[in-house]
């Protein structure tokens, strides 16, 4: 699997790695209810000591053609 990663060096001053990662949904899935259930999944790490995850940020919503626009305003 990562052989498909793209690694690039970040010339930034933050001393942290970053992974951006695609998780994808059905196309009737709204923006707020994909984002509610990363934050879940990631709940799922906070009492793992193997996990050394320090933080998650959504920043990309990418909407399929067939998306209804109108049921996010909902």
């Amino acid at each position: 699997m990562s052989d498909n990663v793209y690694d690039l060096t970040s010339t930034s001053n933050e001393d942290v790695n970053k992974l951006t990662v695609d998780f994808t949904f059905m196309s009737k899935i709204k923006k707020v209810d994909a984002i509610a259930q990363i934050d879940k999944l990631v709940s799922l790490a906070d009492d793992n000591d193997d996990i050394k995850l320090i933080d998650h940020s959504p920043t990309f919503w990418e909407k399929s053609q067939w998306y209804d626009a109108d049921e996010e305003a909902e």
